[in-house]
């Protein structure tokens, strides 16, 4: 099996699994890194194999890691994992029960990791003194978009994610994140 460039999942369960922000780092750093054994992704997230396990067995029995070779270390065998694909879409037609509340499940962790990141970066500048860095956006827009807007929003938003996944090089060191939510706002009546 090998890596695709998109994945769209459309299954509740695989939506389910993603519900830890844990998860969403490891697909999101083995989308970037590419192929690797625990140990070398533990080393990249500063976390011990023991503690990343768990999770990507999980991402593996629902085929969003698959274990792409095996070699051997010393006197054991050891699995080389890759993602199923660059980038992990959700499907945001799907509308049944179990997908909705998987995503609703989803959406917290992922927020909460974005929150987190956003946390660190000012953290990071408030210790070192430097003036904000130029990718450091963070802001949030009401709006009344016709169909054909709205549309033309999603195409656009596709577009600047496609962007950052063809744009993704492994030589430079510094990394951003880019979290994206679009959700309709109930209408006051």
């Amino acid at each position: 099996m090998n890596r695709s460039k998109r994945y769209v999942i459309r299954d509740p369960e695989q939506l389910a699994t993603v519900a830890s922000p844990v998860r969403h780092q490891i697909l999101r750093t083995m989308s970037a890194i590419g192929p690797c054994s625990i140990k070398e992704l533990g080393g990249r997230l500063g976390r011990s194999p023991e503690s990343l396990y768990y999770h990507v067995k999980a991402l593996e029995t629902v085929g969003l890691l698959f274990v792409k070779e095996k070699r051997v270390v010393g006197r054991r065998h050891e699995a080389i994992y890759d993602v199923i694909a660059k980038s992990i879409l959700t499907d945001p037609t799907l509308a049944s029960k179990d997908y909705i509340d998987a995503m609703k499940d989803t959406t917290s962790p992922l927020l909460r990791l974005a929150d987190r990141q956003v946390q660190s970066a000012l953290d990071h500048q408030r210790e070192t003194g430097s003036q904000r860095h130029k990718a450091l956006r963070i802001q949030q827009v009401n709006a009344r978009l016709s169909k054909s807007a709205m549309n033309e929003l999603n195409r656009r938003l596709d577009d600047v994610l496609q962007f950052v996944h063809e744009n993704d090089q492994e030589d430079i060191d510094s990394m951003i994140s880019v979290t994206l939510a679009v959700a309709p706002l109930l209408s006051k009546s």
